[in-house]
């Protein structure tokens, strides 16, 4: 059988060319074939193959879908394969060269990321492709372990190096692929915590949406501490947001504890003019929202920091005016569907006829408004002329049951611009960001304001039975306004 095998083995290497791209498909079948029945006395594959071919059947192998890699990385790591660099004129080891490795990046195909490393392990050597994704970003983002990354460091690899255009750092990468253990790693190895990316992304607004993760944020203030660094508590991404903010949006107490004992500001501001406490607010909760709100005044009370409950953001908003509005809404009737209003009113000869005489601008009646999307309404109307048709009384003149529907109708435009505001970016977090912008807007554009109030609560795993915790909310808010005044 031995003999069978080698003989096998050795019409496959005479068949190799891995530019002659027709025959892949053919050579492969037979390669796996040859692989799967394979018995006895691993082969020396150097005494086979070229190097270039091995790389190709690997490359090839990781490319094409459907296909079963681990008995192919398997089979190359039992015969004890090992890839060697090419070596440049001056007889160092060339490092731009894209692998195996990259491409099973390229395709997604993360899970067999470990093992090639077993391959290709030269850690004095960091292959590095045509965009600058290198193997050592690689095990940092998928190698699941510390090992190869610890193998790099020991090599002398930088623990800073970026990936080029989205900018983000080892320590970056590790806590995407949330590695705690690898995280530390690149800590104590002389990873910079204060790295942004393109994004202006520190480390530390990575670790403030993740729950239990506080560990790490420890390490990083402790190493921070003995290496006399200063660690950025406040840096502000490109939405002007702090690791504060993503804490008090993700509603994690024992982050929001330390930030704000290690010097986070409860004040600042973002690009729109929203403290932390706005986010709180505004963004559901599995948690208990009162308790938590409780404790984040507590600390800041214990470190004598006030807590701005006033501050408006650039729409003039409060933290409390948004608790309000967030009880309020569905308490009420906003959100009727106003789509079966519509189907059974608007020809309705006796609303229609008083619908035309009101005039909610000098060319725009009420009937012609009320048929509008919210979308186009925004377009025509501003909240002036809201509040002026309003003051005017003349939705008086109606019937009970029109002027309610009448009212349904015009509060669903008019609070269309709050809540496309706040959905879209808990519907693009609720798709897992897979959808370009634009489709998103299309869809948002497409749904009722209950509908954008109930994409905000599942974006936190919430239901619409929230009213008691809001109104604690505000009844807390009013408290401490008396107080803080």
């Amino acid at each position: 059988m031995s003999q069978e095998n080698q003989r096998c083995a050795n019409e496959l290497g005479e068949k190799v060319d891995p530019e002659i791209d027709e025959k892949s498909h053919e050579f492969l079948r037979q390669l796996y074939s040859f692989i799967s029945d394979y018995e006895g006395q691993l082969p020396n594959l150097r005494d086979i193959f070229r190097p270039v071919a091995i790389e190709w059947l690997l490359t090839e192998s990781i490319k094409k879908n459907g296909m079963d890699l681990e008995p192919v990385v398997n089979f190359l790591i039992n015969t004890g394969y090992k890839d060697e660099p090419d070596v440049g004129d001056d007889g160092k080891p060339l490092s731009r060269r894209t692998t195996p490795l990259h491409h099973a990046v390229r395709r997604s195909k993360y899970w067999i990321i470990p093992d090639p490393f077993k391959i290709y392990d030269r850690f004095d050597v960091n292959y590095t492709d045509d965009y600058g994704y290198t193997h050592f970003h690689i095990a940092c983002e998928y190698g699941r372990d510390e090992i190869v990354v610890k193998k790099f460091l020991d090599h002398g690899q930088d623990p800073n190096c970026i990936v080029p255009k989205i900018g983000d750092s080892p320590l970056h990468l590790a806590l995407r692929a949330e590695n705690k253990e690898l995280a530390i790693l690149l800590l104590r190895n002389g990873a910079d915590p204060n790295l942004a990316n393109s994004k202006r992304e520190t480390s530390l607004h990575g670790i403030s949406e993740l729950y239990f993760y506080e560990d790490i944020a420890k390490v990083f203030f402790e190493i921070s501490d003995e290496n006399h660094l200063y660690l950025q508590v406040n840096a502000r991404d490109s939405n002007g947001d702090t690791p504060l903010h993503i804490a008090m949006q993700s509603s994690h107490e024992k982050m929001i504890e330390l930030l704000l004992r290690n010097g986070a500001d409860p004040n600042m501001v973002n690009n729109e003019g929203s403290t932390p406490l706005h986010f709180f607010i505004v963004t559901p909760s599995p948690f208990g929202k009162e308790e938590l709100l409780k404790t984040f005044f507590r600390i800041n009370g214990e470190l004598n920091r006030p807590v701005q409950v006033d501050a408006k953001d650039k729409l003039g908003r409060t933290p409390l005016q948004l608790a309000v509005i967030m009880k309020i809404f569905p308490q009420h009737t906003f959100f009727k569907n106003s789509a079966n209003f519509e189907k059974h009113w608007v020809n309705n000869v006796e609303f229609a006829t008083k619908a035309k005489e009101m005039m909610i601008t000098s060319s725009l009646s009420l009937r012609e408004l009320v048929q509008l999307r919210p979308k186009e309404a925004a377009k025509l109307l501003t909240l002036e002329d809201y509040y002026k048709f309003e003051r005017s009384n003349e939705l008086a003149n109606l019937s009970e049951k029109h002027y309610k529907a009448c009212s349904v109708n015009l509060s669903e435009k008019l609070s269309r611009g709050f809540f496309r505001r706040w959905s879209l970016d808990p519907f693009m977090e609720l798709t897992h960001y897979q959808l370009p912008i634009l489709c998103c807007e299309i869809i948002i554009d497409k749904l009722m304001n209950q509908g954008l109030y109930n994409i905000c609560l599942a974006a936190a795993g919430q239901t619409c039975d929230d009213g008691l915790v809001i109104n604690n909310i505000v009844n807390f808010f009013q408290s401490k306004l008396i107080k803080f005044k």
